[in-house]
């Protein structure tokens, strides 16, 4: 009888760790969504002003240039008939004229937009700042990962089983045990 109530007794621990081991993998579960969260809000924030006004202006620029150089001048340089050079212009030609003639006016009409755009927005952050605070995050969602697959493979050793995400990371779940936390 004694031995029968010490089984009870192991089992009723057993499953108290196992069940501990679940809250906590749902635990990190949960945490790695609000860093996937976090993150996503990092990756939704735009460039600062400054730049995206820059970027469209030169955006209106390389259109302006592009625009130019598309326009067939070979008429002006060798007419094919031996008179006088002239300029044949379809309509996308001169629009292409146009928009080249007024790329500045354009570019500061780009740049008023993008600056109403800005108001009320989410806060501009830097590209490098961007991409620090990304792979800070990136650096602790392998962490979260590392954590929940230490968590399962004791649970696994225990005689346990608990399902792993389908989208788990590789690296955590491809990771030698001395790098599980």
């Amino acid at each position: 009888m004694g031995l029968l109530r010490s089984l009870k007794t192991a089992r009723r621990g057993a499953n108290k760790a196992a069940t501990d081991a679940r809250k906590a993998v749902d635990e990190l579960r949960d945490l790695r969504l609000r860093l996937l969260g976090e993150r996503d809000d990092i990756l939704g924030r735009p460039l600062p002003l400054v730049e995206a006004q820059d970027a469209a202006a030169q955006a209106v620029q390389r259109e302006a240039d592009r625009a130019l150089s598309d326009i067939n001048m070979t008429p002006l340089r060798r007419p094919a008939d031996g008179r006088t050079p002239r300029l044949d212009l379809g309509e996308r030609d001169v629009a292409a004229l146009a928009f080249a003639a007024n790329a500045e006016a354009i570019s500061d009409l780009i740049r008023a937009q993008v600056a109403d755009k800005y108001q009320g927005g989410p806060e501009p952050m830097a590209a490098p700042d961007r991409d620090a605070e990304i792979a800070r995050l990136d650096k602790e969602l392998l962490s979260v990962e590392l954590a929940e697959e230490g968590v399962l493979r004791q649970l696994e050793g225990s005689g346990f089983a608990m399902a792993r995400r389908v989208d788990a990371d590789a690296r955590a779940l491809l990771a030698h045990d001395d790098e599980l936390k």
